[in-house]
C-alpha cells in the first residue's frame, strides 16, 4: 500500500539513538513493472554529527522496548477507509474510487485497543465477534 512517503537526499532518520543523513535515494524495485508503485527504497546514509540534529528518537531505541512509545497500544484499521477515529488515513483505494469494489462491509474501521469492544472484554478485530470458542 502506498503511504505517500517521500524520502529525499538531506533528510534525517534515526536508528536507535543515532541519527543519519540520507546521501542518496534509489527505488529498490517496482511492483509488477508499474513505475508508480515501488517495493521500497535503498538509502545510502552517513552518521550525522552530534548537535547537527537535536531530536528525540521515536519508538524503541534498543531491544528492551522500555521506551514509553515502544509498543503501539492502539491500532485502528484503515483498509479502504479515508478516515478512522484517529483522523485521515491516506489509504486511497483506486478500485473503490472507480466503483468496482465496495467499501469494507464492516461499515467502520475495527480497532485493537485497551478499550476493547462494547462489552469491554475483547478487541473484536478481524471478525472475532462471530467466532465461537470450542
Amino acid at each position: 500500500m502506498h503511504k505517500q512517503l517521500e524520502v529525499n537526499e538531506g533528510d534525517f532518520l534515526s536508528y536507535g539513538e543515532t541519527f543519519f543523513e540520507v546521501l542518496t535515494v534509489k527505488i529498490d524495485s517496482t511492483i509488477y513493472g508499474q513505475v508508480e508503485y515501488s517495493t521500497g527504497y535503498i538509502l545510502e546514509c552517513k552518521q550525522s554529527r552530534k548537535g547537527l540534529i537535536n531530536k528525540e528518537p521515536h519508538g524503541p531505541t534498543d531491544e528492551s522496548y522500555s521506551d514509553p512509545d515502544a509498543i503501539e497500544k492502539v491500532f485502528v484499521q484503515q483498509r479502504g477507509f479515508k478516515e478512522n477515529r484517529l483522523g485521515p488515513t491516506g489509504d486511497n483505494r483506486a478500485l473503490i474510487d472507480q466503483g468496482k469494489l465496495q467499501t469494507p462491509i464492516s461499515g467502520e474501521p475495527a480497532e485493537v485497543s485497551p478499550r476493547g469492544d462494547d462489552s469491554g472484554v475483547s478487541s473484536s478485530f478481524y471478525g472475532d465477534e462471530g467466532i465461537e470458542e470450542v
